[in-house]
């Protein structure tokens, strides 16, 4: 739901929807792919941030999804969004 209006450019109702996901996975933590799921929460965030031009909360979520990543892959992704955001903000 929150990526569905995340693409329809509801990015409030986008925010809410992400923010009481990772609450829920927070205090679930044995639900199955709890942290792929974290990952993807925190960057949907990171991405709404970024386009709404909020540097300081894209970075901090797209670090959170650095925290908890597990593969150079997913690292490399998120680099490289945050590479994105510096060329736009600096």
């Amino acid at each position: 739901m929150a990526s569905i209006n995340h693409k329809k450019g509801d990015y409030d109702v986008s925010e809410v929807i992400a923010v009481r996901a990772l609450k829920l996975l927070d205090i679930h933590t044995a639900i199955e792919n709890n942290t792929r799921l974290k990952k993807s929460f925190y960057n949907l965030l990171g991405m709404l941030y970024y386009e709404q031009r909020n540097k300081e909360k894209s970075l901090e979520l797209y670090n959170k999804v650095l925290e908890i990543s597990d593969n150079a892959r997913d690292s490399a992704l998120v680099f490289n969004k945050i590479s994105n955001i510096f060329k736009r903000y600096n």
